[in-house]
């Protein structure tokens, strides 16, 4: 019976161990995972692989290349107490190296490494942690960012499953020091290496250039600026590193012979100039603007001064279409001033500002491309013309901003009183007097809109550092369109100031010799008008009653001569810097930067005054506030005109003029459209001022 069951048994156990089979597989199938998970999971949770094994072959230093199939030699030693003080030393080498499942792996090492990934999964896994080994992760996502962004990151061109270059390109993975320490100082060291390894041919202008000597040893530095290939010309990222032999505290045992290291350290390296990760083609226009932003990292008086000419100003707004540092410089092949080959070398400097002055002629060089009106001890010509334009500005408005105040007490009290001129709105005056004919009233709106068109156009490139200014520049289409507009309006303000000569002229022609200069219509200042302004503070203090004036008072001769010092200064400095090849063909160069200076200083001058004084006189005391429209209308309430310029209605009616001058009101329309005008004019011209002393106070702050 024993027999029988035997045979029974095993057919039993052999139908169990296939239905188990089966409902495995089955179960296998619903989860949808291959067969070859159970392995995966299984190598999963087997530990990784040692670094100390991986360091066995790899930190051999008898053994430190490997020749791959195509004949080329790679390096593959590791430093293994390099590595451990690394940022990377607590990492497992899988865990970079992650193709890699047995010690003894498949050559050439397949690239699988995924920095960004790592790191991207590293910060979110550590949000909130205050672990101080991750506080510098945020700094390592942006970096990332701007790398994404980079001309590195985009695919090959010649090879698009290639990226132009990754991180383990330009850092070596296995040396990543800490901010400040030796291994990232000596990784600067050796930047231009690790760049020339793709750029060869800028890196060797570089090791010729004042930037790249220091990093020679002496006998190469003079190699170098003979125009020869220093020795160490090639030498490659990892093979740089290691052929030196770092001790154990990370510096190097032995510094670049004859070459001092802080010499070497100092000197710009290509990450200084190009930004390390946000790197991008220097033909476009943002990473010309950075480049130079970038000089001034280092040059910073240079910057300073270079900002202040008009070629900085349009970059600082953000345009590059103008001289930038390398320019006038060179690049990577920059050489200092003394040497014959720098482009700035006076031998030379003529044909580099011919690059963009086509025919510039030899009082171009006179010009200062970096002058200082703060340095008398050597730009004592733009420190004269500086101090005398401040001392100027201070003395106008010194002078003016006190007597409007003075004036503003002295009419409140005379209105508290019940002097002046008094207004009934119930009983509209009937007589008028014409004052101003429709000619000059249209000059005088264009000459206004001139004016303003000088100043939004002027001030938004001198204060171009600053967002309001960049804010109208990009709304008016630019510099270019700016710089055009500014012309436009310059003509403009020319046209009608000497046609106004003119008019003038043939008015004294006309007059055929019986023309009063000193007169009492003549815009000639005579002594009376000293008296007027003498009498005028004694009112302000109370000490005499108003003074009466005749056509023209004082403050109205000084707005109409005005414009003649202003375009004497602005005029002729503009049309030096306007026309600069003709101006140096008759002047040396070094007036460019006086005309710079008084320019600018004299459109502030003016701008300001116009917009403070000139308004305050015409519109802003209180017997005239918030408007007079005499100059939209032409005409002026006789009461009012009695009280302005009692002198001049005296003569008129003694004289039996009067009469021709008396008009009807302005008509309710010609009054409603005189005060749309004016009162946009006055809003345009506050806000004007408003830009300009806020551009102007953050100057003199160093803004």
């Amino acid at each position: 019976m024993s027999t029988c069951r035997a045979p029974l048994l095993a057919r039993a156990l052999f139908l169990a161990l296939l239905f188990g089979t089966a409902v495995i597989g089955a179960t296998l199938a619903g989860t949808g995972l291959p067969g070859g998970a159970v392995y995966a999971a299984t190598d999963a949770k087997a530990k990784p692989i040692p670094n100390r094994r991986c360091l066995k072959c790899h930190n051999d230093p008898d053994d430190k290349t490997s020749e791959r199939d195509d004949g080329s030699i790679i390096n593959i030693y590791i430093d293994a107490k390099q590595f451990k003080r690394s940022v990377h030393g607590e990492q497992n080498c899988v865990g970079c190296h992650n193709s890699i499942k047995k010690s003894k792996h498949e050559q050439p090492l397949p690239k699988s490494i995924g920095c960004v990934e790592c790191h991207m999964n590293t910060w979110k896994s550590q949000q909130g942690s205050d672990n101080p080994r991750y506080k510098r992760l945020d700094v390592v996502l942006a970096q990332i960012d701007s790398y994404m962004d980079s001309v590195h990151a985009r695919p090959n061109l010649m090879d698009q499953s290639k990226t132009n270059a990754t991180c383990y390109d330009c850092h070596d993975a296995h040396n990543v020091g800490t901010v400040g320490s030796a291994a990232r100082a000596e990784y600067r060291r050796h930047n231009p290496d690790v760049c020339g390894r793709c750029h060869s041919q800028q890196k060797e202008k570089y090791l010729t250039s004042v930037h790249g000597r220091p990093r020679l040893p002496a006998a190469a530095q003079a190699t170098a600026a003979a125009g020869g290939e220093h020795p160490g010309a090639g030498l490659g990222l990892i093979a740089s590193a290691h052929a030196r032999g770092d001790d154990e505290t990370g510096q190097a045992e032995v510094e670049t012979a004859d070459a001092p290291a802080s010499d070497a350290m100092n000197a710009a390296v290509c990450s200084d100039c190009h930004t390390p990760h946000n790197i991008d083609s220097p033909e476009k226009d943002p990473v010309k603007l950075m480049i130079t932003e970038n000089c001034g990292g280092c040059h910073q008086k240079q910057l300073r001064t270079y900002q202040a000419s008009y070629h900085g100003q349009v970059i600082r707004a953000g345009y590059a279409h103008t001289a930038k540092c390398y320019n006038c410089h060179g690049s990577h092949g920059v050489m200092d001033v003394d040497d014959p080959a720098s482009k700035v070398h006076p031998n030379n400097r003529l044909e580099t500002c011919r690059q963009c002055h086509e025919n510039a002629p030899e009082g171009f060089l006179g010009f200062h491309a970096h002058g200082d009106a703060d340095d008398f001890e050597h730009y004592p010509d733009m420190w004269i013309a500086k101090r005398f334009m401040e001392l100027l500005i201070i003395g106008v408005f010194a002078f003016f901003w006190t007597h409007m105040l003075l004036w503003i007490y002295r009419e409140w009290r005379d209105r508290k009183q019940g002097k002046g001129p008094q207004h009934d709105p119930s009983k509209p005056e009937e007589v008028y007097f014409r004052r101003f004919s429709p000619g000059w009233r249209i000059t005088h709106v264009v000459l206004a809109v001139a004016v303003m068109t000088l100043v939004l156009t002027g001030t938004t490139v001198l204060f171009s550092g600053q967002g309001w200014a960049q804010y109208v520049l990009n709304l008016l289409g630019g510099p270019k369109v700016t710089a055009m507009m500014h012309r436009v309006a310059a003509i403009t303000f020319i046209a009608i100031f000497f046609g106004h000569l003119l008019v003038v002229t043939w008015n004294i022609v006309r007059a055929k010799g019986k023309f009063q200069w000193l007169g009492p219509t003549s815009m000639v200042p005579t002594w009376q008008d000293i008296k007027d302004i003498g009498r005028m503070f004694k009112w302000f203090f109370g000490l005499a009653p108003r003074p009466n004036f005749d056509r023209w008072s004082y403050w109205e001769k000084f707005d109409y001569w005005a414009p003649f010092w202003g375009m004497t200064i602005i005029g002729f400095s503009g049309l030096m810097l306007w026309f600069p090849t003709v101006t140096a063909s008759f002047l040396p160069g070094r007036v460019f930067n006086i005309a710079t200076i008084v320019h600018a200083e004299e459109a502030i001058l003016a701008a300001v005054f116009l917009f403070t004084v000139h308004y305050f006189n015409v519109h802003f005391r209180p017997d005239k506030f918030p408007m007079d429209i005499v100059m939209a209308t032409g005409a002026v309430p006789l009461s009012e005109f009695k009280h302005e310029h009692g002198l001049e209605y005296e003569r008129l009616k003694a004289s039996g003029e009067l009469e021709k001058y008396l008009v009807k009101p302005p008509s309710e329309r010609a009054t409603r459209v005189g005060r749309k005008v004016t009162g946009w004019l006055i809003i345009i011209g506050l806000i004007l001022a408003a830009l300009v002393l806020n551009g102007y106070i953050a100057q003199l702050a160093g803004h």
